[in-house]
């Protein structure tokens, strides 16, 4: 697998993340964001005020996440890509921010969006920066002193 393949295939993993995410529960015990299927059991948290922000946050990530992911395959405007990229990174992890504050403890659909934003903004700085070696004379020379 090549530097890109591998790149792409840790970016697909960031975005299913945060896309189940998004199904999961948030806060524990079941509790989920507005807007989320919810099995039997489970509480869905209200609909206004900072629950819908969160939602709507996290939602708007994964969205974003896509988008990205999308135009990372199938278009040739890698800066783009990777500003969405990042921005969706950066408004998940704004969202995990915003829940922690409310002071329920996470569950597992926080610590996946929690997951899947860190890898989105790995993969944006590995897209991005270049590590060249140079292999010249010089360090021949130093070597065979040494």
């Amino acid at each position: 697998m090549t530097r890109e393949g591998a790149l792409r295939t840790l970016l697909l993993v960031a975005v299913i993340l945060i896309a189940a995410s998004t199904f999961l529960a948030w806060g524990s015990p079941a509790l989920y964001l507005p807007w989320s299927i919810r099995p039997l059991g489970g509480y869905i948290l209200p609909r206004w005020g900072r629950y819908a922000l969160i939602s709507f946050l996290v939602r708007i990530g994964a969205i974003c996440g896509w988008i990205g992911y999308l135009l990372l395959e199938l278009s040739d405007r890698r800066v783009i890509a990777y500003l969405i990229i990042a921005f969706s990174g950066a408004i998940t992890l704004t969202s995990i921010i915003l829940f922690t504050l409310t002071g329920l403890k996470l569950s597992i659909g926080a610590y996946l969006a929690l997951v899947g934003g860190c890898l989105e903004l790995i993969s944006c700085f590995l897209g991005n920066v270049e590590i060249e070696i140079v292999w010249g004379e010089e360090v021949e020379e130093a070597l065979e002193e040494s």
